[in-house]
Formats: structure tokens, sequence, C-alpha cells
């Protein structure tokens, strides 16, 4: 694929592991696909794989919005986050957003080995739009942002706190996260209480001292 080409929506962009997809893209099966009609952007130094649409659009997030959406895909260095609202305008439609890039330095304030002791494939996050411009950069490094929501990898159960970590209530399952302070309580907009609400949770971890295992560590192909 040539950069600049024009492309049209199921025209392949490239190999999943050399290139995210980006704005006008998604990946399936490994491969990186164009979403609309555009022209291709290969960019090596974001490994990101967009299509720009032919004619300008108006700009749909601005830096410093905070956002909701999906992680659907891990890398060794980045997540791929399926945007899905505006957590100010729940009801604002983000069709020319697509997916915003998370990079490992900017998950948490702690040191992570591996993204998957912060986030699993599937996990409703929270996040901020610090970059809207050539494409949407994340962060949930601040306490009121990260995991919203989290199903157990083994029974599909909504997982629940514990300390610093998740625990599944139907298996007893547990992990690590990189969680909302708010985590579970259906808020959009990270609440008014979010030092409280850390508070709270560093002294559960206290009273319970559970340890949450490292998740399995990322290779090649295992982050799809």
């Amino acid at each position: 694929m040539a950069d600049s080409e024009i492309v049209f929506p199921g025209d392949e962009l490239g190999v999943a592991e050399q290139f995210m997809p980006g704005d006008g893209a998604y990946e399936e099966d490994g491969m990186v696909y164009a979403a609309r009609v555009g022209e291709a952007e290969l960019d090596p130094g974001s490994f990101e794989a967009r299509v720009r649409p032919r004619t300008q659009t108006p700009a749909t997030l601005d830096d410093g919005d905070i956002v909701i959406g999906r992680v659907t895909s891990i890398r060794k260095s980045f997540v791929s986050v399926d945007l899905e609202a505006n957590a100010a305008e729940p009801g604002r439609e983000l069709p020319e957003v697509g997916s915003g890039t998370l990079h490992i330095s900017k998950i948490s304030p702690d040191y992570l080995d591996q993204i998957e002791d912060a986030f699993r494939i599937g996990d409703l996050i929270r996040a901020r739009v610090i970059d809207d411009d050539p494409s949407i950069q994340l962060l949930t490094k601040d306490d009121g942002l990260g995991v919203l929501v989290a199903r157990c990898p083994k029974c599909r159960t909504v997982m629940e706190t514990k300390g610093d970590g998740l625990v599944c209530p139907a298996c007893e399952w547990k992990e690590r996260a990189k969680m909302a302070a708010d985590y579970g309580l259906g808020n959009l907009l990270p609440p008014d209480n979010v030092d409280e609400l850390m508070e709270q949770r560093e002294q559960a971890q206290r009273d319970h001292g559970i340890d949450f295992p490292p998740r399995p560590q990322y290779s090649p192909g295992n982050g799809d």
C-alpha cells in the first residue's frame, strides 16, 4: 500500500503487527483495512495506518475532552481504543473519530512492565484527549481515568474491585487493572470525590492485602 493512495472501504492498508488502525481504519484477522473512502496514510512514527477523508470535516473532539471508549487491540507499547462517546456530551455522535491511541507511557503514573497489567481487550475505559491532530492520542494517568467496566476473561461476569485490583464474584478470578477511581459506579465524567474514592481503595488494599498476579506476557499475535 502506497502512502496517499486512494482507498475504499475494505481495502488492505497493512499488517496489524506493523500498523495499528487509526482514524478511518479498522483491524480484522491480523490485517488493517480502510473504513472509508480517502487517502491512505501509513505513519511509521506512530505505527498507525489512517485514511484521510477527501473532504474536510469539522473536528469532533478537542484536546482535554474526556471520552468513553472500548479497548479493541493491545500491542507491546500501545493500545487501540474504539471511541464511543464524549463524556460531557454522551448524546453526541463521533462518526469521524473512529479510534484513539494510548501509549504505555500515558496509561498509569506507576511503571508498567506490560500493558496487560492495566487493560484487557473489551475493557470500557474513560480517557482524556491529549492530541487530536493528526490522530487522537489519549491519556489515563489521572485517578479519575482508566477502566470503568471489565468482564472476567473466564466466565464473562462483570468484575468487582477489591483493594487495587479486580475480582470476579462468580469464579474468583483476580487480576490487576488501571481502574478509574469510580470503577463500576456508572459515571461518565469523573466524580468530584475522586481523592476520597482513591483513599478508600488504598485502605481496602491494606485491609485485604491481596496479591494480584501479573497477566500473561505480551507476545505477537496474542493482542487481538
